[in-house]
């Protein structure tokens, strides 16, 4: 029913924007205030001659209930300009306020669009591709309009490892088959060196065998045992899931339903990486002093070990002592470690004390020192302190924090040889074991309470952990695994990297891969030996308790047996080390018969270290203390 825009009266018949008969033969009324206009709804009819138009007068009963009613039925909403009942736009929505509201319809729009977009993504390449129906919404892209696109998950599961030699796909590593979900943005670079990681520790467990670079294996598609494509694995996990979920033979329909691909790896076996000690490819230095070293050198070029890394120098193994820059004030502090400046090592103090909470009894116990839980934030550590050095059974404060500064000192040293040793067998692609120092190490001092002055040389606490020993202080290690030999060759490359000033002695530490479920250690990390409470001997004796000096170096030249990471890192031979920088200064070496074999295994003597508290080979008293050691320099 049309209304007349003239006298405000609605006719059945009438067509909407026009007049009725009387109003249009009507003259018009130029003066527009001699218009009518309803008291009511406040409208303006050029005829109208009462003070209610006809609307408000017949329909809204004087509430007006009626006329918003047939105003809403007359403009409905727009539900693609998004307008409202009353024409408003949602610029005017926006304005009202309601944060909330418009952040829930931004959402479902974009969920929306995304959801228009990844139909176009799954008919690429099939019969339905370019058949899509254009979309109806208007309205601006979620990158446009800030707002995320939906993250979705994948899975991605290696189902097993095969050796690729000579053409065949031979059984690899024994491997459970292992899931992983990520998210479908995930840069395909980062999935890589998850699988790298997990298919290095397999071979490393099993093999003795290193995967250092994801261009050492092949992905295979499990279904098909087809290569994947190089290309697939650029770009994020998206794009390759986008380019293979609608092909059948690579991910099955029911793959399809749970976001799944199924990967087997097979490594590009390399059998002269395969690191196996040989007498017939590592010959026992024959000879003794300068005259057998010269009739070494003398068989050619031939003859000589191939250098993979030069050497640091003695330099490199001197650390020089500063002092921090004093601002006047004299605090007492809980927390102290070393720090380098330039070239020398700086001790630092921090100024602001915190709480932590110590138990009462130690859980492990060696000849020279004794280990503490600690908490800090509810995180368990280890703390150990001297309390006997030289038999008497007492230990001063002061003494004791000079002894526990130089153990860190040592840590921080044994750290950067070990970052150096690893970085030069990955680039020498020679299969080692990864190996690093204490790293999380550092000091804290009493300064309230009953034990006010003792210092504690704290680092993280491995619980139900195995501590290995590899080698003693005055014992040279002769292991036969990848992580025994790895650290025999280790304490080699420290003597020939600092020109046969310093040898690591006494090397000690956790292997990852013995750690319990519980330790939260995730399978994406590869496996490796943390090295505690290591020791140095070195030329100049200054490296603290068990530094015996040169008499340590040279026990240690007399029994070390070179192994194959030796010579495929092109260590010189530590007798030839010692012939050039100590046999002018120090009698001439002399075979020993306690020389060590293949076979010598060594017992936990040393057992300070607070893991050792459930290792069934550390030989405990009552008290805790050991009462057999190994070596008789061990601390």
């Amino acid at each position: 029913m049309a209304r007349c825009s003239g006298c405000s009266q609605r006719f059945d018949l009438l067509v909407e924007g026009t007049r009725c008969g009387r109003c249009t033969k009507r003259a018009p009324r130029p003066n527009v205030e001699e218009w009518g206009m309803c008291n009511k709804c406040g409208e303006v009819f050029e005829f109208m001659d009462q003070n209610v138009c006809f609307d408000c007068s017949k329909y809204t009963a004087g509430n007006g209930v009626q006329q918003a009613s047939r105003e809403a039925i007359a403009n409905p909403v727009n539900v693609r300009t998004h307008t409202n009942s009353g024409g408003g736009t949602s610029a005017q929505f926006q304005g009202a306020g309601n944060q909330q509201l418009q952040e829930e319809a931004l959402r479902i729009m974009s969920s929306m669009s995304h959801s228009y977009t990844d139909a176009h993504a799954r008919t690429s390449g099939t019969r339905f591709q370019g058949r899509i129906a254009p979309s109806k919404l208007k309205l601006k892209t979620a990158a446009e309009l800030g707002i995320p696109r939906p993250v979705k998950r994948l899975n991605l599961k290696i189902v097993k490892l095969f050796d690729f030699r000579q053409g065949k796909y031979l059984p690899g590593a024994p491997f459970h088959a292992d899931n992983t979900e990520y998210p479908d943005d995930t840069p395909m670079a980062t999935v890589l060196e998850d699988i790298r990681t997990k298919v290095d520790n397999a071979y490393k467990k099993d093999r003795d065998y290193r995967v250092y670079d994801i261009n050492e294996f092949t992905m295979l598609w499990a279904s098909a045992r087809v290569a994947v494509d190089p290309s697939l694995c650029t770009g994020t996990l998206r794009d390759l899931w986008r380019a293979c979920s609608a092909n059948s033979l690579l991910v099955s329909p029911a793959d399809v339903k749970k976001s799944l691909i199924e990967w087997a790896v097979a490594v590009n076996y390399d059998e002269a990486r395969n690191d196996t000690d040989d007498d017939d490819t590592v010959p026992e230095f024959q000879g003794v002093g300068a005259a057998a070293l010269q009739a070494n050198t003398s068989k050619g070029a031939s003859a000589k070990r191939m250098r993979t890394i030069i050497p640091s120098g003695r330099n490199a193994y001197v650390t020089r002592l500063g002092v921090a820059q004093s601002t006047g004030i004299v605090h007492i502090v809980l927390k102290g470690y070393w720090t380098w400046v330039e070239d020398s090592a700086v001790w630092v103090e921090e100024q602001e004390p915190f709480k932590v909470v110590v138990d009462k009894e130690s859980f492990a116990s060696g000849v020279t020192k004794k280990a503490v839980k600690m908490y800090i934030d509810k995180k368990k550590y280890a703390a150990k302190y001297f309390y006997d050095i030289d038999g008497s059974g007492a230990v001063s404060h002061k003494d004791n924090l000079v002894h526990l500064k130089d153990e860190l000192l040592r840590g921080h040293i044994l750290e950067v040889a070990a970052e150096k040793f690893v970085k030069s067998a990955r680039h020498a692609k020679i299969s080692t074991y990864d190996i690093r120092g204490p790293a999380e190490s550092f000091i804290l001092t009493v300064v309230e309470g009953p034990s006010k002055g003792r210092a504690w040389l704290v680092d993280p606490l491995f619980e139900n952990a195995v501590m290995r020993k590899f080698s003693g202080t005055d014992l040279a290690g002769a292991n036969s695994d990848l992580a025994g030999r790895t650290c025999d060759a280790f304490a080699h490359f420290s003597l020939d990297d600092s020109d046969g000033s310093v040898v690591f002695v006494d090397i000690q530490g956790i292997d990852s891969s013995t750690l319990p479920i519980t330790s939260g250690i995730p399978l994406n990390v590869a496996h490796s030996v943390t090295l505690f409470d290591v020791m140095i001997h070195s030329s100049d004796g200054v490296y603290g308790l068990g530094d015996q000096g040169w008499t340590g170096i040279r026990d240690f030249v007399t029994q070390h047996k070179c192994n194959t990471i030796c010579a495929k890192l092109g260590l010189r031979d530590v007798r030839e080390l010692w012939d050039e920088y100590h046999a002018d200064e120090h009698p001439a070496l002399e075979d020993k018969n306690n020389k060590p074999n293949a076979d010598t295994t060594y017992d936990l003597d040393d057992v300070d270290r607070l893991e050792m508290e459930n290792d069934p080979d550390a030989d405990l008293d009552q008290d805790g203390v050991g009462d057999d050691r190994t070596t008789a320099g061990d601390n």
